[in-house]
This record gives structure tokens, C-alpha cells and sequence, in this order.
């Protein structure tokens, strides 16, 4: 009985032309849910992307830290000096002296 009154509900809906009466708020409200889907597929996207960048963020503040440090070390005067004493260069002991000529 129950099927009959399913149909019968169906036939009036269908027969009496409310779903073209309709047409156009469902083509609506189906615009709609296209756009909200393709809204959240570009936020993941985003997301994705955010996260991706800040991982290559992390990365290359590693890399420049580690320069960083580096350079700081070599260029101590006194790694500086331990650097050049195979060439034979290094301060000298007596500080430099000026002489001023009187013409």
C-alpha cells in the first residue's frame, strides 16, 4: 500500500509539472554545489602548497644557518692565520711605523 501512495505522490509531482516549475532554482542550487566543491578542491590545493613551501622554508634557513656559522668560523682572525701559515704570511710582530719626509 505503501508503494502505491510513493507512486501516486511521484505521478502528482511529476504530472503537475512542479519539477518544471522548479527547473530553474535546481539548476541553481546545482551551480552551486559545483562551485563549493571546486572551492574546497582549490583550498586542499593551497593547503598543499602552504605546506610545501614552508617545508622548503624550513630547509633553506637550515642551509643558510649552516653558511652562516661557517663563514663566521673561517673568517676568525684566527682561523684566518691558520690558513695562511703554509704561505708563509701571517702579522707581523712590530706594528707599522710612519715616517714623514720634510721636503
Amino acid at each position: 500500500m505503501e508503494e502505491r501512495s510513493q507512486n501516486k505522490w511521484l505521478q502528482q509531482i511529476l504530472a503537475g509539472g512542479m519539477v518544471i516549475k522548479h527547473l530553474p532554482f535546481i539548476y541553481f542550487a546545482g551551480i552551486l554545489a559545483l562551485l563549493y566543491i571546486a572551492n574546497a578542491h582549490q583550498a586542499e590545493r593551497k593547503v598543499r602548497k602552504i605546506h610545501k613551501l614552508r617545508e622548503e622554508v624550513k630547509e633553506l634557513r637550515w642551509q643558510y644557518m649552516s653558511f652562516r656559522s661557517e663563514f663566521l668560523f673561517s673568517s676568525s682572525p684566527t682561523q684566518l692565520a691558520n690558513d695562511v701559515r703554509p704561505l708563509e704570511l701571517g702579522y707581523h710582530k712590530q706594528s707599522s711605523t710612519k715616517k714623514l719626509v720634510k721636503k
